[in-house]
């Protein structure tokens, strides 16, 4: 198992402040796509490219429980499911990248799962879990009203996501 790097860490983002929630819904892009959503009259607000490598113990217990532990470009971050979920496609996450909220959100995944998970400290943590996919993306966001379209060209193909954040009630 290969330990996790430097805990290289920023701070909060408007988009990461606690008390919100990401509503997202996935969709397949064709070559046609991005003709589409300009048309519908989405505008490019950014441009941008990151590696993403995503951690989880042996046995899988983040991923398999919808908790998404990663690194992207260095910063750890951690997404997971809030429980509502419309469909397969439409979910809501959570989104935390300081360590002390990582953690925590895991501790109680954890506990209510009855998993075994060290008390240690966050480094601890990560020194226990190993590499599970690492993938380079290539993003473009769009403003469509309220909502910001991604399209994603990533490693393993496209992916687009219309995605808005929200307070949590």
């Amino acid at each position: 198992m290969q330990s996790a790097p430097s805990l290289r860490q920023k701070e909060n983002s408007a988009e990461h402040i606690s008390g919100n929630i990401e509503v997202e819904r996935k969709f397949i892009v064709s070559a046609a796509s991005l003709c589409e959503i300009e048309r519908h009259g989405a505008i490019l607000s950014k441009e941008s490219r990151f590696l993403d490598v995503y951690w989880d113990n042996n046995n899988y217990d983040l991923t398999t429980n919808d908790y998404w532990l990663r690194q992207r470009d260095g910063i750890w971050q951690l997404k997971y499911s809030s429980g509502a979920r419309k469909s397969t496609a439409c979910a809501q996450y959570k989104e935390v990248c300081d360590q002390a909220s990582i953690l925590t959100a895991v501790r109680q995944l954890f506990n209510s799962k009855r998993l075994q998970m060290s008390s240690g400290s966050f480094t601890e943590f990560v020194e226990s879990l190993a590499k599970v996919a690492t993938f380079k993306t290539h993003r473009r966001s769009f403003t469509l009203g309220s909502l910001t379209v991604d399209v994603d060209d990533a490693d393993f193909g496209y992916q687009g996501l219309c995605r808005k954040m929200c307070q949590e009630r």
